[in-house]
């Protein structure tokens, strides 16, 4: 019994000193559990504070801005807040950086919503003002690429392959939000643009011969935007009008002392330049008008340089005397000077093909409509500010569905001060007077 009783307590001792390192243990994880807890509440409380600067009020009243809009002070804020990315390094000037921010703009993604999927385009830059969202990049077996995951908090930028045309300039992530996230944007053709860039990229398109299919939509969108603050390209107005122009360019080169064109011409054409100097020239002045060192060509009365646009009377003029030349144009630079040419024959034919197949899918029975009529309604209208409201490409489709054509004649009201507001009207050729009472 005696021995018994020893066991006994020799059992008990061996359990009591067992079962101390697991108290031992037990007593630990609260600690570390607790300082865990600490760290994250740590970095929950940085990260907020990182967001909140980044995404302040003020931050996005000047992304919402038109860039065109913006005035000093408003350029200043956005470049307190982001000249520290990495995305500025070759910018080497503040006005260089503040010019950057002139073409900033805001972006809204919702929860689930993919932002971009991998193969798409790449044509933007992104950074995360406040929210969260996964880059998820696919497994690549044939290069020994495993799945992974990436997440993105505010202050985080993604997208650069987008701006320097990087993998032929399709995405190499599909990137989802987790979510609802504010993101401020640039595109690449904006980029390419403040980098001084641009103007080369365009000529290296309109270098390709025209009409062949050969420039991709990337590219179309690179010479929309060089050539978009054209009075004519605003007239123009649809993006997709104004692509399929640039569809049909061709680029000019010019030596110094070509001429261009000849007065008292009939014109044929439409011209932007480029890259260089045009001299107007201009013959038959009255006296007191002409200059004493006259050229053959008339007086010079003025030059046009880049982003100039000459012409536009060749495209819209019905007669030969509406589309007769009034000046001689000549070339000035003594660098080569590049111009890009768009043909009457061309603009009529894009312009009447394309109105013809987006009017015939507005005069198409909403249910009776095709999928093809439905993108191109998309495509057509997709820049519209109505549009950008719509966050969802579905919302968008189903807007292109609903739409009708509504013809109306010269004088006739389309709806007067007072009426129920239940229709929303986009003027898709020609022009209106609203009056207010």
């Amino acid at each position: 019994m005696g021995d018994a009783a020893t066991l006994d307590e020799a059992a008990a001792q061996s359990a009591e000193a067992a079962a101390e390192p697991a108290a031992a243990e037990e007593a630990s994880k609260p600690a570390e559990e607790e300082a865990h807890d600490a760290a994250k509440a740590v970095d929950f409380m940085v990260r907020a504070h990182r967001e909140r600067q980044l995404a302040g009020d003020d931050v996005l009243r000047v992304l919402h801005l038109d860039p065109h809009h913006r005035s000093d002070e408003d350029l200043e804020v956005l470049y307190a807040h982001f000249s520290h990315l990495a995305f500025f390094d070759p910018m080497h000037t503040k006005l260089r950086r503040l010019h950057a921010c002139r073409y900033l703009g805001a972006k809204t993604v919702s929860l689930g919503r993919a932002l971009f999927s991998e193969g798409d385009v790449g044509d933007e830059f992104y950074i995360l003002l406040h929210g969260r969202v996964e880059c998820r990049f696919a497994a690549r077996p044939e290069d020994g690429v495993e799945a992974r995951v990436e997440e993105c908090v505010g202050g985080d930028s993604f997208g650069e392959q987008g701006l320097h045309g990087e993998n032929e300039g399709r995405r190499d992530a599909t990137v989802v939000a987790m979510e609802s996230s504010v993101l401020a944007t640039m595109a690449r053709a904006d980029y390419l643009r403040v980098t001084e860039a641009l103007t080369e990229k365009v000529l290296e398109v309109l270098a390709i011969p025209p009409g062949g299919n050969d420039r991709t939509a990337l590219q179309l969108r690179l010479v929309r935007s060089l050539f978009h603050g054209t009075e004519f390209f605003q007239k123009l107005h649809f993006a997709l009008l104004q692509e399929r122009c640039c569809e049909m360019m061709a680029l000019v080169k010019l030596e110094k002392g070509d001429v261009l064109y000849h007065q008292k011409k009939t014109a044929h054409n439409f011209y932007i330049i480029i890259k260089g100097t045009l001299g107007v020239y201009v013959q038959g002045l009255p006296d007191e008008e002409r200059a004493s060192n006259e050229t053959e060509y008339g007086t010079l009365v003025g030059e046009f340089e880049d982003g100039h646009s000459l012409g536009e009377h060749a495209l819209v003029g019905k007669t030969n005397a509406e589309r007769q030349e009034q000046e001689t144009v000549v070339c000035h630079s003594t660098e080569p000077t590049f111009v890009a040419k768009l043909s009457r024959t061309a603009f009529v034919d894009v312009t009447s093909k394309l109105e013809h197949h987006v009017y015939h899918a507005l005069q198409t029975r909403s249910y009776e409509r095709t999928d093809a009529q439905i993108a191109l309604l998309f495509a057509f209208m997709r820049d519209e500010e109505f549009f950008s409201v719509l966050q969802l490409d579905g919302m968008r489709r189903q807007c292109c569905r609903a739409m009708v054509m509504q013809r109306v004649g010269n004088g006739e009201v389309l709806f007067s001060q007072g009426d129920r507001g239940d229709t929303f009207h986009i003027l898709m050729r020609g022009s209106g007077e609203h009056d207010r009472l």
